[in-house]
């Protein structure tokens, strides 16, 4: 039996329409800049969630303002961005945002925080580079991002608008 190194000259591909296809041909394209269609649209998919005067908890009860989950048929978030903006602060009070990563493994860790100023209703904006991201466990996809919020006070009528900005593949 004679032995010969395998080439690429040698491999063929079969086509969708069961036709056979050279691959020579068909790395030429990609090695022109050509690719083969992807419909990114099932691979990938923009989330703008936001939610309105929702109560901020408590010094040391944080109450939940916006959670956003991975849909069936995709694996993974990438935060973009989230706004905040708290109203109906007190000026001696502070309001602490917690930003909490859920996991594919079932855990969940935060991985950014920040504090207002004494009776601030700013706006204000995370981007991915306020993230923590070793806090991410390894070998695990995000499948989940939530926002809470708590006020320094220890009784608050403080609500928050908040929108998390994310990409879902």
């Amino acid at each position: 039996m004679e032995r010969r190194k395998v080439t690429r000259s040698d491999l063929w591909l079969i086509g969708e329409g069961g036709d056979i296809a050279d691959p020579n041909a068909h790395a030429s394209r990609h090695n022109r800049g050509g690719a083969d269609a992807i419909d990114w649209s099932s691979i990938s998919k923009f989330i703008n969630k936001s939610a309105s005067g929702v109560a901020i908890g408590v010094s040391g009860s944080p109450a939940s303002i916006l959670r956003v989950d991975v849909e069936t048929n995709y694996y993974n978030l990438l935060l973009k961005q989230i706004k905040v903006t708290p109203s109906g602060v007190a000026t001696d009070e502070s309001v602490t945002y917690h930003i909490i990563f859920y996991f594919s493994d079932g855990t969940n860790a935060e991985v950014a925080t920040y504090t207002t100023a004494a009776g601030s209703t700013d706006t204000v904006t995370l981007t991915d580079a306020d993230i923590d991201w070793s806090k991410i466990p390894d070998g695990t996809r995000v499948t989940g991002i939530e926002v809470t919020a708590e006020s320094s006070a220890t009784s608050t009528s403080a609500t928050s608008d908040c929108t998390i900005v994310a990409l879902e593949f």
